[in-house]
């Protein structure tokens, strides 16, 4: 128990005489959780998931439908993934490190069916350069972009 000095009239204009001394009690209490077999159960089946769709940029850019199948069954497998896991979370009004690991997958899944596109538009005018060089381009890309978000969202929930 320590007393302490709290300076204020507590809203009062007529009281003159400012300041009172209470005691109070500080409790401190530090709660820990094992987060280690929570991540590898959430990470490691988004990273196969994201290697997954990391096949389509290893395909011939004509071949739409092909590439286009690869990366939507990684989009879709994401989801029921996400459905699976939050039916094991308690409802809450915010996001938690697994939500932002869920979404940034999506942005990457998005950004395979993005590049599939891409590269089948270039393919049909007649620009298969261009499109073998986006090809080799997002080879190395995207799994920098996995590393550096991954790497981010971890990092960030380390300082929290």
């Amino acid at each position: 128990m320590e007393l302490k000095n709290y300076p204020t009239n507590f809203g009062d204009p007529e009281r003159t005489k400012t300041g009172s001394r209470y005691s109070r009690y500080v409790l401190r209490a530090a709660f820990d959780r094992e987060y280690l077999s929570y991540a590898f159960k959430i990470l490691i089946p988004l990273l196969i998931i994201l290697a997954m769709a990391y096949l389509v940029f290893f395909l011939p850019p004509d071949q739409l439908d092909t590439k286009a199948a690869v990366a939507v069954t990684a989009l879709l497998s994401c989801m029921a993934y996400n459905v699976a896991v939050s039916q094991n979370m308690p409802d809450i009004g915010y996001l938690v490190l697994s939500d932002k690991f869920f979404i940034a997958t999506y942005g990457l899944l998005f950004l395979t069916l993005a590049e599939t596109f891409a590269g089948f538009v270039l393919t049909e005018r007649d620009q298969l350069a261009a499109a073998m060089v986006l090809e080799q381009r997002s080879r190395w890309v995207f799994p920098l972009l996995i590393a550096l978000i991954f790497v981010w969202l971890g990092a960030s929930a380390a300082f929290v």
